[in-house]
Order: structure tokens, then sequence, then C-alpha cells
């Protein structure tokens, strides 16, 4: 059951990477779209104004999302400040440890379902 839940969670979270890179696009493109995460449509529709399409913004904008993740399972994996203080852990229903390494499992899943180079 941990490999099956392990792989879900991590397609999970590329799907949710995937998710904010196409809405965050669409909304420099179409910023009138009116999507409810949207504190400032104007910054959205600036940004569209003075862009060229988003292939560029797509790339810097998953590129930044992907760290952030990276960076979350960096601390989930301990490899931060806050072990000194103690460990946050994901566990299964039944209290297993779900996985060691879980920011490089993230980047390997990415690189195995095609989503990065």
């Amino acid at each position: 059951m941990t490999n099956e839940l392990l792989t879900a969670v991590l397609e999970d979270l590329a799907r949710g990477l995937d998710h904010w890179v196409d809405a965050v696009c669409t909304s420099v493109e179409a910023p009138d779209t009116g999507l409810p995460w949207m504190d400032d449509p104007e910054a959205f529709r600036r940004l569209g104004q003075e862009l060229d399409g988003t292939d560029d913004l797509r790339l810097v904008v998953s590129e930044g999302m992907r760290g952030l993740l990276h960076s979350v399972l960096t601390v989930l994996d301990g490899a931060t400040l806050s072990a000194e203080v103690g460990r946050v852990r994901l566990v299964d229903d039944d209290g297993n440890l779900l996985a060691e390494g879980l920011h490089e499992l993230f980047v390997t899943h990415l690189l195995d379902t095609g989503r990065l180079d």
C-alpha cells in the first residue's frame, strides 16, 4: 500500500503543479476570467499586456512552483533547520512512514512522467 500511496501523493503534487501553472498563465492571457483566487486581476492584466505569449512565463512559474514544492518536501524530509527542533513525517493510515527523501522522489516522479527534462 505504501508504494501505491507514495505514487498517488507524488502524482497529486504534480497535478497540483500542472494546474497552478496553467491557472496563472491562463489568468495572464485572460485576466477577465475573474478566477476567485485572484487578489489583484490588474497585475495579471498588466503582465499580460507586456508579454508576447506565455511560454516564458510558463517556464518561470513552473520553476518557481517546483522549487516551492521541493522546499516543502525538504522540510518534511528533515533536511532543514526545523529538524533541529523536531520532525514532521507523512504516514499512512497504519502509521507507516510514507518514504524518506520525498524531495528527491518528487523530482524523480516529474522526470518519470515527462514533466521535467
